[in-house]
């Protein structure tokens, strides 16, 4: 039986809709093929017709060892901007939420002592963590996820292996949050998730995440939730945020 050519194989695969990028990694015990998903793609679709490409065009079959199959993803795109009612003096304004609307709370000098001796104390920071990339790879093996935060100009980043069914994927992508976020606070504060959901609200569905945030002063619990757009396992990251970010940023 004639091998085919690994360029071979790489092209063929190029032209399956919904991957970005294919390559074989030749080794002792054959090979191994790895997948990149373009953004959006299902792998429930692709997988199958990748498997179709092998063994009509080459004659192979494929052990699901033997794949790997990577997906990234960027932010998703925040709501539609709110535009206010425009000043014929001051011209127009735009907000960027609805929470823009509100002047956000201050602590007077005189709560501040009482904040400091806050049994779970806050980590200052100039600003909030917002998410940078996510990437989610699957072999034979289980789920690897991979997040990426950034936070007053640095990235930080953390990775999370479980098994490949959604509920533990959701659950590995809040641990790799809570361990990125936990870079930045340094070792006198631990970020453990405890539970994550996906739970219907109204004509929606929001992820809702529960944190405990750990230091030397005690322990407390976080809930942070976030509306599901498309990816509940962005949404997943932003509830976790939402959680954590009021004690990284403490005004």
């Amino acid at each position: 039986m004639t091998v085919p050519d690994p360029h071979d194989v790489e092209a063929a695969l190029d032209s399956v809709p919904g991957v970005a990028g294919a390559s074989v990694v030749l080794g002792g015990a054959g090979g191994e093929l790895r997948l990149v998903l373009a953004p959006g793609a299902d792998e429930g679709t692709v997988a199958p017709a990748v498997h179709q490409v092998l063994r009509d065009r080459f004659g192979l079959g494929l052990d699901p060892r033997r794949l790997s199959v990577m997906e990234e993803s960027d932010p998703e795109p925040a709501p539609p901007h709110l535009r206010l009612v425009p000043d014929p003096e001051l011209g127009p304004a735009e907000a960027t939420s609805p929470l823009d609307l509100v002047s956000p709370p201050r602590l007077s000098p005189e709560m501040r002592p009482s904040a400091g001796r806050h049994p779970a104390a806050s980590v200052r920071r100039g600003g909030r963590a917002t998410l940078d990339r996510l990437a989610v790879a699957t072999d034979g093996l289980g789920a690897e996820v991979t997040v990426s935060l950034v936070l007053d100009g640095t990235v930080l980043a953390a990775s999370a292996r479980s098994a490949s069914t959604a509920s533990a994927v959701l659950r590995a992508v809040g641990s790799a949050t809570a361990d990125a976020v936990r870079q930045a606070c340094g070792e006198q504060v631990r970020v453990d998730v405890d539970d994550v959901r996906i739970v219907p609200l109204g004509d929606h569905e929001a992820a809702v995440v529960s944190v405990l945030w750990s230091s030397e002063q005690g322990a407390e619990r976080c809930i942070g939730a976030s509306e599901v757009r498309e990816d509940p396992r962005q949404a997943v990251i932003r509830a976790t945020l939402d959680a954590v970010n009021r004690r990284l940023a403490l005004a």
